[in-house]
């Protein structure tokens, strides 16, 4: 064997070491949004599920949570969770595997989380995975059904529940009485409450009978409680409500009680609609644009200098 391939096999032996010590070195166990960028502790705590970040700044107010073992006392302090160890009451906080379900809730289960195992049967919680750090982004009343999205992905919930981002939500609603025009065009004017004025995106009659009237709504971020409100204000009471799609998420092929866990598309799809969908986008959507200055339809007006009078018909120039 040459001088030459001696050094070219044994670099090669040496690239296949690296290589196999590449492969045996274990996955850190911090999610690959954490491994680089440091962020602020309330943030982390919320991605970790632990606390909403509203509520981990008042656990920092009460000293309970702690950084490479030194108690936190100011809000601005960041840290890094691949590299630091932050613990809430003592015990250092974990980075669960996110986990993302969307369920359709029956009606007559309550969406909070028991205190007692006694009252679990009351919950949906009995239908769901058995899982601690699992949480319900909002919530549907009691005698509400249909979407509910359900999640350890504390980032998410914030995005899901914050009012800054707008995320539509689809009703059906069965209401009692014939729903005449005249009604559906107050629902889109708005509706006061004693909280202020309820808005309604959009409103469609899906089908009129002589006992009911069955209504599909869009809205955004608002209880189920404010809609039995208005259209009790609009004298047609409801008899029931069914959430069909929480943005883009819909439960056409989910059986009232059951759940499915969500796939990568569709976490993306509802990350992306949240990033698009919040209130300044909505502002900017909304802002008219202006016109064109070599637009033919606009008017320009001819002024002098000196001319302080209002133009008249002979100042006026067509673009074009």
């Amino acid at each position: 064997m040459s001088e030459k391939d001696s050094v070219d096999r044994q670099g090669c032996l040496s690239y296949q070491a690296e290589s196999l010590q590449m492969k045996k070195r274990k996955k850190s166990p911090v999610a690959k949004d954490f491994r680089e960028d440091d962020m602020r502790l309330q943030r982390i705590i919320s991605r970790a599920g632990v606390a909403s970040r509203r509520e981990a700044e008042k656990m920092i107010t009460e000293g309970r949570i702690s950084l490479n073992g030194e108690v936190v006392v100011d809000f601005g302090i960041k840290a890094n969770p691949a590299q630091d160890e932050i613990s809430v009451d003592g015990e250092p906080i974990h980075f669960p595997k996110y986990k993302y379900y969307l369920f359709n809730k029956p009606e007559g289960l309550k969406t909070t989380k028991p205190i007692n195992p006694d009252d679990a049967k009351s919950t949906i919680w009995t239908l769901l995975p058995v899982d601690k750090s699992l949480n319900s982004v909002g919530r549907l009343d009691r005698k509400s059904e249909g979407a509910l999205v359900i999640t350890n992905d504390g980032e998410l919930i914030n995005m899901m529940t914050h009012p800054s981002f707008l995320l539509e939500k689809t009703y059906q609603i069965h209401v009692r009485g014939n729903f005449e025009k005249e009604s559906v065009i107050q629902l889109e004017k708005g509706v006061w409450l004693s909280d202020g004025k309820m808005h309604i995106n959009r409103v469609k009659v899906k089908k009129r009978k002589k006992e009911f009237t069955l209504i599909e709504v869009v809205i955004d971020n608002k209880p189920t409680e404010h809609l039995r409100e208005v259209f009790k204000k609009l004298g047609h009471p409801v008899s029931r409500i069914t959430r069909t799609k929480v943005g883009p998420l819909s439960i056409e092929d989910i059986e009232r009680g059951e759940y499915k866990r969500l796939k990568n598309f569709e976490i993306v799809l509802l990350k992306e609609y949240l990033s698009k969908s919040t209130t300044k986008s909505r502002k900017r959507k909304e802002r008219p644009t202006k016109p064109r200055i070599n637009d033919p339809k606009q008017k320009k007006n001819k002024k002098t200098p000196d001319s302080k009078q209002k133009p008249t018909e002979n100042d006026v120039e067509f673009i074009g």
